[in-house]
């Protein structure tokens, strides 16, 4: 990707967002039931993308938790009404389990709302999420 973000993460990262200097586009997300996710969701989450390419980079707090700048997605799917990202991040809880969370993040294209699921792989219980992005091209 030739996206310029490492300028962006710690703004990013802190929730100050801005968008990046290159050409890319971002979806703001603001996650309304947060709270209500054991940790799981952040309320706010940057996803970075250009179009036509399958990888994004995303920025949230559960991320930077965990040790990394940004998670590596893909564009799961991507139509006229809705586009679906998905990716994985890492985990080490309290207990010192180990896990890998799924999150996939459905940005509804008419209504700007989003979707999102979080997935313990190996492990049982859901958590979702929803709320609003607002899109920025640069």
């Amino acid at each position: 990707m030739k996206f310029s973000f490492f300028a962006v993460v710690a703004a990013t990262l802190t929730l100050g967002i801005t968008a990046p200097a290159s050409a890319a586009n971002l979806l703001m997300c603001k996650v309304s039931n947060a709270g209500a996710s054991r940790g799981w969701i952040s309320d706010k989450i940057v996803i970075a993308y250009e179009e036509g390419r399958k990888d994004v980079l995303v920025f949230d707090r559960v991320i930077s938790n965990y040790g990394s700048e940004s998670a590596v997605g893909k564009v799961e799917t991507d139509n006229a009404k809705r586009t679906t990202f998905v990716w994985e991040v890492k985990v080490t809880d309290s207990k010192r389990q180990h896990a890998t969370m799924q999150y996939r993040l459905t940005f509804l294209k008419k209504n700007h709302g989003l979707r999102l699921t979080v997935n313990p792989l190996g492990y049982r219980g859901d958590v979702t999420g929803k709320g609003i992005c607002t899109p920025t091209v640069s």
